[in-house]
């Protein structure tokens, strides 16, 4: 581990630290990325109702519902099950790209612009992108898995 990367993880310690910072705001300073009650609803109702759905169905749902939380989403995209966001509003996803089951998405930061991952690529099951207040930029066609 890097010099830097060490000091942006003491960094996210000393905040989650904070006296006064109830479970909540902790939670959603470093899961949801934003404070909103109305978007910590939506995140959570959509995690708990389509995240695990199984099947062809469950796959329709959350291409129709993952939208709402994700930065951008393009045309044709294919979520599998179990697929995990943090800071969703710094997600972005181009046309055709494919996220395989159990997949972890982290766009975590205070300072960054997050994740973009573009056309026709593909991240494997169980393949987690954790930028940690920096960015990942993932060109098209781009093929990850663990």
């Amino acid at each position: 581990m890097s010099e830097k990367d060490n000091r942006i993880d003491i960094q996210i310690q000393r905040e989650s630290d904070k006296q006064g910072k109830s479970s909540l705001k902790k939670y959603q300073d470093m899961v949801v990325g934003n404070r909103s009650f109305w978007f910590l609803f939506k995140f959570e109702m959509i995690a708990l109702l389509f995240s695990r759905a199984p099947g062809a169905l469950g796959m329709f749902l959350r291409g129709v519902f993952y939208p709402m939380i994700l930065r951008k989403v393009g045309r044709g995209v294919v979520f599998g099950a179990d697929v995990w966001f943090r800071h969703p509003s710094k997600i972005s996803i181009g046309d055709g790209a494919i996220i395989d089951d159990g997949a972890l998405i982290d766009a975590k930061g205070s300072d960054n612009r997050g994740v973009y991952i573009g056309n026709k690529c593909y991240i494997g099951r169980g393949t987690v992108l954790s930028c940690k207040n920096g960015d990942i930029y993932l060109e098209d066609y781009v093929n990850l898995s663990t």
